[in-house]
């Protein structure tokens, strides 16, 4: 009897040493653990550090060439000739715009030459660079009255940067949609005046009776860029659409109603998940139900993947 306790007792000891061995193990990995998350944790850092810097430096950049290309201006439709002297045809071009200041115009054109590689199917604008910064800015301010200029189809422009380009064409529906309206807007650099005010550069643009078909997109691409999402309606009815805007984090997922009446997207930034619902409701009563109904299942079917998401729903509700 004593020896079976004995060797109970035994087993007992080996196997509160196998437990205290694991118990060692496991608070060896859970610090492991604890480390890795943190060098995670440092790198995200790092990593968010170094973009903003990036976008620092960029934006630096940008102001840099912003500043240099102030003293140039881009001519377009003028048709190219063999052999032709430019910068003869741009001052005389210039003096038209100006004619009391036809010296400034032969005095202060430095440079003028034509952008891109010749083709046979468009005219190569042309770029000229001022001495005087005065004198450009007097063409540019006069650029848009001289019947010299209407006749011939020429019309004066400014020489942007890449960005300030890429900036005007996501500006550019709330341009054109407020011109429809009446109202006066345009463009100052890269930003949008609508009736003497400035437009926000909103993360994200909710439109809705786009009238958009699939054969459209790529007209809406080339006004906006690839990040546009297009949920096609009829030529003369329904289509919405959601525009990126100055949005910086992740697109996660989108899903876009088969008639123009919704669009959904799941972005995160800054580790936060947001649902963002663009829709656009039927006149008819039972078939809005009927659509609010569906909206509301894809959205929860959403929430059952992404629980903690906040929801950001706009558009034309018709209820």
């Amino acid at each position: 009897m004593s020896q079976n306790i004995a060797v109970l007792n035994q087993e007992i000891q080996q196997n509160r040493e196998c437990v205290n061995s694991l118990k060692e193990a496991t608070e060896f990995l859970f610090q492991e653990l604890k480390d890795v998350k943190a060098v995670i944790s440092n790198m995200k850092t790092m990593g968010e550090d170094h973009q903003k810097r990036i976008t620092e430096l960029e934006d630096k950049l940008n102001d840099t060439e912003r500043y240099q290309r102030r003293w140039n201006l881009r001519l377009y439709g003028l048709a190219e000739q063999e052999g032709e002297d430019v910068k003869i045809r741009v001052v005389e071009i210039c003096r038209s715009v100006i004619p009391e200041n036809e010296e400034a115009c032969q005095q202060h054109i430095d440079v003028s030459h034509r952008v891109g590689r010749k083709s046979v199917e468009k005219i190569r604008p042309v770029i000229i660079r001022f001495v005087a910064r005065s004198t450009r800015d007097l063409i540019w301010k006069n650029a848009s009255g001289p019947e010299y200029l209407k006749s011939r189809k020429l019309r004066f422009g400014e020489d942007l940067t890449t960005k300030d380009k890429e900036a005007r064409n996501k500006l550019w529906p709330q341009i054109d949609a407020a011109r429809k309206e009446g109202k006066r807007a345009f463009y100052v650099g890269a930003k949008a005046i609508i009736d003497g005010k400035e437009r926000f550069k909103a993360d994200f643009y909710f439109l809705q009776e786009t009238h958009a078909l699939g054969s459209d997109y790529k007209f809406w691409r080339n006004q906006w860029g690839d990040d546009l999402w297009l949920s096609y309606g009829s030529s003369n009815s329904a289509g919405v659409a959601i525009l990126r805007g100055m949005f910086k984090g992740k697109i996660l997922k989108s899903n876009v109603h088969s008639s123009g009446r919704w669009i959904i997207l799941i972005v995160e930034i800054d580790d936060n998940i947001v649902i963002l619902g663009n829709i656009y409701g039927y006149n008819n009563k039972a078939e809005n139900q009927t659509l609010l109904q569906n909206f509301e299942e894809e959205i929860s079917g959403m929430l059952l993947t992404f629980s903690n998401a906040n929801l950001v729903l706009g558009g034309d509700w018709n209820t």
